[in-house]
């Protein structure tokens, strides 16, 4: 009995997945799972938290999601590696994460006893599965359930800020002990990837029945994430919305700069709904906070916090220079605790990478990255609509310049996002771009 439950509850979970998504019918038993997988990892805060509530280990938890989605796609992320291995960059990559390897060895001991560690593991890992579920669905297909799934946890987060509001009368609670997330600029990042990857709904890309966003649900949902994001005061999520939204305004053809038009005015709506709502205290703060009397000040800290990181990471010799400290080094020296206590990251992806796998590892990582960008700028610097390989490629770029002020490539729900958008974007990007068909169909 308990197994006929059981298989009727996976068939029916099978049917409102094909219906929410438009998933074809014919797709393969094993890509269905590690679509639900996927689903599963990328929606993860939302599970534990109505699990067992907001005491536990988010990162042990994510990358714990990330498995059951890299094992059911482990023959083709073992293809792609296969057929990588006689390039002579990916040679380069080994020898010098190798190096690096002993560097740790050297200064930290067992590093494969730190969690920060297998979390670099399991994310490339799961990163050459996403590049190999990226190839086997259809573009559209694949975009669309990795963001229904983040939509999906974002709605949910914003339903329980409204609950906050509607009670009390005020966010200022929810603002130092946010729902789902442990720290508010971790809504901030999502809040951004929707919006990004949302400005393809919003330009009409996706008009079907089988889940696309029709016009309103675009428009209600901009000025929902355009709300929080203002009432945030994250200047770094501003920034990285502001940075997406002119590298696609740059080529983009007229009808595509209308609906970047509408969205920066349903930004703008957003903006006075959060003064006239009387929630407009930490945006006005930051607003102030641009006119301090020092740079230091204007950006919260983060010189101060970034030259202590740089005196730590020259002060530790030659070998540390040049292939790092340990896994989560900034955390372990515990920079910049006695200028918040709380922290435990530099806020800056390139000093984190300095720190931890020194000078070469820092230069493989920024040549994959600039690599990834030229790509980006290819497809930007054609005219285009608002479609959604352009949308993710002028993500990617804004999510770059986020990561130097604030944690993207750090904390692991932002990286889970980062990952997949970069592996869909190589592997699926072109062939949606040269497809007529949009995300929702």
């Amino acid at each position: 009995m308990t197994r006929k439950i059981a298989g009727q509850l996976a068939v029916r979970s099978a049917r409102s997945l094909r219906t929410a998504f438009g998933m074809p019918d014919g797709l393969p038993l094993r890509l269905w799972l590690a679509s639900l997988a996927l689903v599963w990892a990328v929606a993860v805060p939302v599970v534990w938290l109505l699990w067992c509530g907001r005491r536990f280990d988010l990162v042990q938890h994510e990358v714990a999601a990330w498995r059951p989605f890299t094992v059911l796609m482990a023959p083709e992320a073992v293809a792609i590696l296969w057929r990588l291995r006689r390039a002579r960059v990916f040679q380069a990559v080994v020898v010098v994460t190798g190096i690096c390897l002993f560097s740790w060895l050297m200064n930290q001991g067992p590093f494969w006893l730190l969690g920060r560690f297998w979390l670099y593991v399991w994310l490339l890992l799961f990163a050459l599965a996403c590049a190999g579920w990226a190839g086997k669905v259809a573009p559209a297909l694949g975009l669309r359930v990795f963001f229904a799934a983040k939509l999906g946890m974002t709605l949910f987060a914003m339903a329980l800020f409204a609950a906050v509001l509607v009670q009390f009368g005020t966010l200022h609670g929810a603002f130092s002990s946010p729902p789902i997330f442990c720290n508010i600029r971790h809504f901030d990042f999502a809040l951004v990837v929707v919006l990004g990857v949302g400005l393809a709904w919003l330009g009409g890309a996706s008009r079907d029945a089988r889940g696309g966003l029709h016009g309103a649900a675009a428009i209600a949902l901009f000025v929902a994430a355009g709300y929080f994001l203002v009432w945030s005061g994250g200047r770094g999520g501003m920034l990285a919305f502001g940075v997406t939204w002119a590298m696609l305004w740059w080529r983009a053809e007229r009808a595509g700069r209308r609906v970047l038009h509408r969205a920066l005015g349903l930004l703008a709506v957003s903006a006075v709904l959060v003064l006239a709502t009387g929630q407009g205290e930490f945006f006005l703060s930051q607003l102030l906070r641009m006119g301090a009397d020092s740079l230091n000040a204007m950006s919260s800290s983060r010189l101060a916090i970034w030259g202590e990181a740089l005196q730590r990471w020259a002060a530790g010799g030659v070998p540390g220079m040049l292939f790092g400290y340990e896994p989560d080094a900034f955390f372990g020296f515990g920079i910049g605790r006695a200028l918040d206590p709380d922290i435990v990251q530099p806020h800056n992806a390139l000093i984190q990478f300095l720190l931890e796998f020194g000078l070469a590892g820092t230069a493989v990582i920024v040549a994959a990255w600039a690599w990834l960008l030229r790509r980006c700028f290819r497809v930007l610097r054609q005219p285009h609509g608002v479609d959604v390989t352009s949308c993710v490629a002028a993500l990617l770029v804004g999510l770059s310049v986020y990561a130097q002020v604030d944690g993207v490539l750090y904390h692991v729900v932002p990286l889970t996002a980062v990952a997949f958008l970069v592996a869909w974007f190589v592997r699926a990007g072109p062939v949606a771009a040269r497809s007529p068909a949009m995300l929702g169909r």
